[in-house]
C-alpha cells in the first residue's frame, strides 16, 4: 500500500456552472503524531489540474513535491520536483507511483 494517496480526478477538476474549475490537494509525509512539522524534515506534495487552455481535452495534471528541513526559517522549500500527467484517473494513478518514487528517493 502506498504512503501517498489522491483523490480522483474528478475531485481535482469539476465543471461548475458552465466553467471547469480546478481543486489543489496537498500532503506531506514525516510529520510527527504529537508535535506535527516541528523539528522535523518534511516530504511535501500537492497535486492541482492546469485548466488555463479551457478545453478539457488538454487539461494536464501536476505534480510536485519538495523538502521541508527542520531548520529552516519560514518554511523554505527545497528539491522542489515537478511532474505533469495525462489529465484523468490513469494520470493520478502515474501521479501517485512518481510522488512515492520521489519520497522513496528522499528517504520517507
Amino acid at each position: 500500500m502506498s504512503k501517498i494517496d489522491l483523490p480522483h480526478y474528478q475531485s481535482l477538476v469539476i465543471k461548475h456552472e458552465g466553467r471547469f474549475v480546478a481543486n489543489t490537494y496537498s500532503g506531506s509525509l514525516g510529520t510527527h503524531a504529537d508535535q506535527g512539522c516541528v523539528r522535523a524534515r518534511t516530504f511535501n506534495y500537492r497535486v492541482y489540474v492546469d485548466i488555463s487552455s479551457g478545453e478539457e481535452s488538454n487539461f494536464r495534471l501536476i505534480a510536485e513535491c519538495w523538502i521541508i528541513q527542520p531548520w529552516s526559517c519560514g518554511g523554505e522549500k527545497t528539491d522542489m520536483e515537478r511532474a505533469e500527467f495525462e489529465g484523468s484517473d490513469q494520470g493520478v494513478t502515474d501521479a501517485i507511483d512518481w510522488l512515492t518514487q520521489a519520497a522513496a528517493k528522499h528517504e520517507f
